[in-house]
């Protein structure tokens, strides 16, 4: 049995923040990107802001928003790996048939 190809390219549906507070006044940011790579299912990440550039997730937020910025530059890399870690678990991944 052959593994299925990785797509060259995916088609980002939907990209969202959310600002959570896990502790009194600090604020903790995700990206939450959809993805679709050639399955007819769209997918989603999530990207903690901290990964990608720690204590800065505000000004990445807006960095995001903007489309531009170092910031946003490491933040596209991070997204794009994100992706490509998802669709090889997705790939890996075997499904079970359950009987009913």
């Amino acid at each position: 049995m052959s593994s299925p190809e990785k797509p060259a390219e995916v088609n980002v549906i939907d990209e969202r923040f959310t600002v959570t507070y896990p502790k009194l006044n600090v604020a903790f940011y995700t990206a939450i990107v959809t993805y679709q790579a050639g399955d007819p299912v769209p997918r989603t990440v999530f990207i903690p802001l901290d990964d990608v550039a720690p204590g800065k997730g505000e000004q990445l937020s807006r960095e995001i928003l903007q489309r531009k910025g170092d910031l946003y530059k490491k933040y596209l890399e991070t997204r794009t790996k994100r992706i490509r870690e998802d669709i090889e678990k997705a790939a890996a991944f075997r499904h079970e048939t359950v009987r009913l």
